[in-house]
């Protein structure tokens, strides 16, 4: 390398490092934090004050947020693992019911899936069902476990159609759920949270769920069959629904026959 190169490569180390470059510390506008001193600089102490008040805002929210979302979620109950036996007559329409000692208990299979598959040889039939019991809000709901022929019982079901209805529909606000979590198999069993579940809970035919002010409804169309939503509409989470409410006997269940019906969506 000649001379010439020596000086144009001196040129270049004197420009990337001179001093007039770098700027002196003392011009530094926003002060250092050094963490063995006793104190902050003011600026500093301020900015921590607010990033610790704006934490503490946003952690006392959520707990609002997560109670609301929560509220009234663990009235149901699941005797997951007590199988139990009720004796009485099997039901298929509009879903599986055992009638037993004047109660009305529905039927679902394990997970999320419906039972009418499972009991619909037995119709009519006296049956021993065993399973795991699920209720909330005086509607109760078995997990099937087993059901065999029972020939020591003598059946006493009517059948769905000899139900009484309101002779005038009324528009109803309200919630539908999936009867299986609502009732207590998760908690929560509704609302946003729970949504994504009830809908693959309902799309493999577990009961729907209408509950307005308290009071509890098995959704049916109608016909008096089983609720099918339409495809590609919402099935679950806020509804505002014209209807025809079964009249309330002792130990039944009761039926919301829609008329008309508008879901909010919660996606």
């Amino acid at each position: 390398m000649g001379t010439c190169g020596l000086e144009r490569l001196l040129f270049l180390f004197r420009h990337i490092f001179s001093i007039n470059q770098i700027a002196p510390l003392q011009n530094l506008k926003r002060p250092f934090y050094i963490g063995y001193l006793a104190t902050a600089a003011p600026e500093t102490s301020r900015f921590v004050h607010k990033v610790v008040g704006l934490i503490i805002i946003v952690l006392l929210g959520s707990g609002v947020i997560w109670t609301s979302i929560f509220a009234d979620s663990t009235n149901g109950t699941f005797e997951y693992g007590v199988v139990k036996e009720w004796n009485g007559t099997i039901q298929l329409e509009p879903y599986p019911v055992l009638i037993s000692n004047n109660r009305q208990f529905l039927i679902v299979a394990p997970f999320k899936h419906g039972a009418e598959s499972l009991v619909k040889e037995y119709e009519g039939q006296s049956v021993a069902v065993h399973g795991s019991l699920i209720y909330r809000g005086g509607v109760n709901m078995i997990e099937l476990a087993d059901i065999q022929p029972d020939i020591a019982s003598v059946s006493t079901s009517e059948p769905f159609s000899s139900r009484l209805w309101e002779t005038e529909p009324q528009t109803l606000s309200g919630d539908i759920v999936d009867g299986k979590c609502w009732l207590g198999v998760m908690n929560p069993g509704e609302g946003l949270l729970h949504s994504a579940c009830a809908r693959l809970c309902l799309l493999g035919d577990i009961p729907p769920l209408f509950i307005v002010d308290g009071d509890v409804y098995v959704l049916v169309d109608q016909a008096g069959d089983a609720f099918k939503r339409e495809s590609g509409k919402p099935s679950n989470g806020p509804a505002t629904l014209i209807t025809r409410l079964s009249l309330p006997r002792d130990g039944e269940l009761r039926y919301a026959m829609v008329e008309s019906l508008q879901v909010q969506s919660r996606d």
